[in-house]
């Protein structure tokens, strides 16, 4: 059975670091590829405590450039949606580094080591530094990430299943979100929690019946024909400096359609002018789709053009 990366399943980190890289020519990409699991299992042992783990991940439209054989069945562009309140853009980058750990220091020597030794042609297009905030909440006050499966539901959630050679690989969905604060401040704790459908303080979800077609947890909560949830593994966090900052907004699936559908909901709405109201506070300035294969997929050379 394939081995999933390391960074996938874990529970949250106070820290992580992420690299969006480009590369003029595919064969820049297969050293750091192949290798990349090595130097994060190495830089592990050398830190246990800091709970180190890792993913690596190539983008929608990259994959034939650097891989033979089939794609991965939805690895598709990222879904560009506009609505009244703004764009959601396709940013598309060639590969994704995701590093997570209890330390922000290791994330930053292991993803400057991984430059130096193999991205001497890659070229960093975007390079973030995020982190818990409080008690696992958004800038905007709010606890992130309360609907993420527990447990073993969560390799069901996030890993594609089978036996061929990209099982227990994962979808994932990338954006940066930039916050609009000042006036998110404007409004009273009532009004805020009518924006998300849930209260503030403790952290608890209103009845369907007692939310706003408008509230975020209405339009980003879809349901199957059989009548399961269409879910996603975040591993979202807060990010920025003092004048510019936001949320990274990172999910992982077993399907590639699952996103779009949720995204398609928030921006396109019900058919009935009833789209997400906290998109009037927030935008997003990035937007990329990748496939994180299993690591004996990374690791074996015959894969590669």
């Amino acid at each position: 059975m394939n081995t999933a990366q390391s960074g996938i399943l874990p529970t949250p980190n106070s820290h992580a670091y992420l690299l969006c890289l480009s590369a003029k020519e595919p064969q820049s990409l297969q050293w750091l590829l192949r290798f990349f699991h090595r130097e994060v299992s190495n830089w592990s042992q050398r830190f246990p405590r800091a709970q180190l783990s890792g993913v690596i991940a190539i983008g929608s439209e990259a994959w034939e450039r650097v891989f033979n054989g089939d794609r991965p069945d939805q690895l598709r562009a990222f879904p560009e949606l506009e609505n009244n309140d703004g764009k959601m853009p396709h940013t598309p980058f060639d590969v994704l580094i995701h590093l997570r750990s209890e330390r922000h220091d290791i994330n930053f020597e292991l993803a400057r080591e991984l430059i130096e030794q193999f991205g001497q042609d890659l070229t960093v297009e975007k390079e973030t530094h995020a982190f818990r905030y409080l008690d696992s909440r958004d800038l905007t006050g709010f606890v992130d990430g309360t609907e993420n499966p527990e447990g073993e539901h969560r390799a069901e959630v996030a890993l594609t299943p089978g036996n061929d050679a990209l099982s227990q690989g994962s979808y994932i969905h990338l954006q940066h979100y930039l916050h609009n604060l000042p006036e998110w401040e404007t409004m009273d704790i009532e009004e805020q929690e009518a924006v998300y459908g849930r209260t503030k303080i403790d952290d608890v979800e209103f009845d369907k019946v007692d939310k706003q077609a408008t509230a975020h947890t209405l339009r980003a909560n879809l349901k199957n024909d059989d009548g399961s949830p269409v879910e996603l593994l975040r591993h979202s966090l807060p990010f920025g400096t003092v004048r510019e900052y936001g949320l990274v907004f990172i999910a992982y699936a077993h399907r590639g359609d699952n996103f779009p559908r949720i995204l398609r909901s928030m921006v396109e709405g019900d058919g009935h002018g009833h789209t997400d109201k906290l998109l009037q506070f927030t935008q997003a300035v990035t937007g990329a789709s990748f496939f994180a294969p299993p690591v004996e997929f990374l690791e074996d050379e015959s894969h590669y053009r």
